[in-house]
């Protein structure tokens, strides 16, 4: 679970990053500013009394979810909300040639986990299993189509892969012995 409570705050810091906001510059421990009301309300899971506030295991019976916990679930969509938007509007401010596109596509794919744990919550948390880790594997598989070339099941490696793509000019490979692997 305290793995979960840090994927917005590092989401929300990383897309600050790329949004070039001077914050993020000037402070690179931004992300732990970000996590911190995070851990903070989680210790209370540990504090005694004040864990009822949080969270409230029951044997045989559903959790009982406390109000710092909805205070937790909405700081943290909020930080993949403004993540996404923040990444999302800087692709379609700037639109630098070959890149905004996929800029767009990461900050959309981080929504699609969260919609799927939006509508987890929304039903009462009535779902055997929550279906957003599921579906940050979708999100994933398709940013991964869309930010590199050659399809799902492409061989090369990456880095290989992105410069055999990016070269102006035409170029044919061969191995040792003089016979062509890549044209």
């Amino acid at each position: 679970y305290l793995g979960v409570l840090t994927l917005p705050p590092l989401w929300a810091a990383f897309a600050a990053h790329v949004a070039r906001f001077e914050v993020a510059r000037r402070a690179p421990w931004f992300a732990f500013v970000l996590l911190l009301p995070q851990l903070l309300l989680f210790a209370l899971l540990f504090a005694g009394g004040w864990s009822s506030l949080y969270l409230t295991t029951i044997e045989s019976a559903d959790d009982h979810y406390g109000p710092l916990w909805w205070v937790s679930l909405t700081y943290s969509y909020l930080l993949v909300i403004g993540g996404s938007a923040a990444m999302i509007a800087t692709a379609l401010r700037d639109r630098r040639p070959g890149s905004w596109r996929r800029q767009v596509a990461v900050g959309f794919a981080a929504l699609v986990p969260m919609a799927g744990n939006t509508a987890y919550v929304s039903s009462g948390l009535s779902f055997p299993y929550p279906p957003a880790p599921i579906l940050f594997c979708v999100a994933l598989v398709a940013l991964r189509q869309s930010l590199f070339s050659g399809g799902l099941l492409q061989t090369l490696p990456v880095s290989h892969a992105e410069l055999v793509t990016q070269l102006p000019t035409p170029l044919l490979l061969t191995d040792r012995r003089g016979a062509v692997v890549q044209l």
